[in-house]
């Protein structure tokens, strides 16, 4: 028989405890594959104020012993581990083994229920059951297990953005009221993420340009999702303070659906908002209700340069200027918390700006926007080789770069004595 076995211990060395825990039931498995997750550090559930982290894992073994007989070694370990014979629920624990399932079957006693009636809402149990036996489907269950834990993310998810959609949206339509003007810049790592907070950066963002300031790319739009996630994890390991937007990368975001599922990644990855480009009103409201954080760019939109040849200034004509208003009425309107206006006329970014609630941060586009927002390489005059032309640098910091390596060279090649 087939048994899985939830551990869990937030008193005492956790890893220890689970580690003597695991040991003995090594001794009680019979046969076949002992299969065992890694260990999760978890918040408590349903615990006193104050309780310590847990670390949870699963282990499935197989074994001859009856579902009772399990339950009481267990007991028997619990207790030897330190846990009161007279331990109330919920509260504190060395260690504590809970017997999820036997194979197939089904057991209602007043001191045993198979399966488990409470794994599938429990994320400490599913996420490392899923990593041994993500396709398990128990008696009762409408959902695998893999899909079970799906859906408690996409609830978490939806939670830790909305929270992040009133703090944010409501801060920034504040800051637009007040007069105050954003300064946003990018980051794609963790020192540059850490020094723009410690400066007091009003957002930071992983943009899609990561292409061509980190990967030499061309443009931007061979980014992929796995790229920005990857960079989004290191930025947000360098920042405290400041919100941290990402870019949904080209070609994730085609429908609304498909733009739900990408920004839910970037939100569990840290993103306190996503940023994507063109007049998706439908995009954009799907995931707001939702209760992820959405920026909206319009003008000149990186992802389509190849198609438009170049980078062009965008409201020359009143039709194009007229349609770039009514997209940004739209995009508000869909919850929208801000809005990028890139090479767009100045004339029309200040229009757009007086007619929305929500900021506008501009690129190129004048200096009536709300807010402004930079690469932060050519704020700094990284890459000189790339300047765009209504950058003004604060810095020439490719020179000191290049002129210490070269520094360097000269005390290898010729030590001093």
């Amino acid at each position: 028989m087939r048994a899985g076995i939830a551990l869990g211990s937030n008193l005492g060395e956790r890893s220890a405890i689970l580690l003597e825990a695991i040991g003995h039931l090594r001794e009680i498995h019979e046969h076949g594959d002992f299969l065992l997750s890694s260990l999760h550090e978890t918040e408590p559930m349903d615990c006193p104020p104050g309780s310590p982290l847990f670390l949870n894992g699963v282990v499935e073994l197989e074994t001859s012993l009856s579902p009772l007989e399990l339950l009481h070694k267990f007991q028997a370990l619990e207790i030897a581990a330190g846990r009161p014979r007279n331990h109330g629920a919920n509260e504190p624990r060395y260690l504590d083994l809970d017997l999820l399932y036997c194979d197939g079957m089904t057991l209602n006693l007043p001191e045993l229920e198979l399966p488990h009636p409470r794994i599938t809402g429990r994320l400490f149990v599913l996420a490392p059951l899923a990593e041994i036996r993500p396709d398990l489907q128990l008696p009762g269950w409408e959902r695998s297990c893999c899909e079970y834990l799906s859906i408690i993310h996409n609830k978490q998810y939806y939670q830790i953005a909305h929270k992040a959609l009133m703090n944010l949206k409501t801060n920034l339509i504040s800051a637009k009221k007040q007069g105050y003007r954003q300064s946003w810049l990018t980051a794609y790592d963790y020192p540059s993420a850490r020094l723009l907070d410690e400066s007091g950066i009003d957002l930071i963002l992983v943009g899609d340009s990561l292409g061509m300031v980190v990967l030499g790319q061309k443009d931007t739009i061979d980014v992929t999702l796995t790229e920005i996630i990857h960079h989004l994890k290191a930025v947000r390991r360098g920042v405290t303070r400041a919100p941290v937007a990402a870019d949904l990368p080209f070609g994730t975001y085609t429908t609304p659906d498909q733009a739900l599922v990408s920004a839910m990644q970037l939100v569990e990855a840290g993103a306190d908002a996503v940023k994507l480009e063109g007049p998706l009103p439908n995009q954009v409201s799907l995931l707001t209700s939702r209760g992820i954080e959405v920026i909206g760019h319009l003008g000149m939109l990186p992802q389509q340069v190849r198609e438009e040849g170049g980078y062009h200034r965008k409201g020359k004509t009143e039709t194009e200027a007229e349609s770039l208003l009514r997209a940004a009425l739209e995009l508000q309107s869909a919850g929208c918390c801000a809005l990028v206006l890139e090479l767009v006329e100045t004339s029309l970014s200040r229009d757009i700006s007086s007619q929305l609630d929500i900021p506008t941060i501009g690129i190129g586009s004048g200096t009536s926007c709300d807010g402004q927002i930079l690469v932060t390489s050519d704020l700094l005059g990284l890459q000189p080789w790339f300047r765009p032309s209504f950058v003004k640098p604060k810095a020439d910091l490719a020179t000191p770069f290049r002129n210490a390596v070269k520094e360097f060279i000269s005390e290898v090649q010729a030590p001093s004595l």
